[in-house]
């Protein structure tokens, strides 16, 4: 399993084009992964990634600026 995360992230690093291409490329049409990413896409998961890998951009900048707080604080006010 490693050796395909690895495989799709040097073929993303290598490629000029869009990281969606290689899904496109793997991904047979009624497949599993086919399956399993329109379920993805029907829970929201791109957005709930999203939103997860910019909280964690914004708290980097908040810990590189010495801000304190708490967890909880931060869900209060997305919630």
């Amino acid at each position: 399993m490693h050796q395909t995360v690895k495989g799709s992230a040097d073929f993303v690093l290598q490629s000029p084009k869009h990281f969606a291409r290689l899904r496109d490329q793997v991904t047979s049409p009624g497949g599993t992964s086919a399956e399993a990413l329109y379920y993805l896409e029907k829970a929201r998961f791109r957005t709930a990634l999203s939103r997860a890998v910019w909280a964690a951009y914004q708290r980097s900048i908040e810990l590189g600026r010495g801000t304190k707080r708490n967890l909880l604080d931060n869900s209060a006010k997305s919630g």
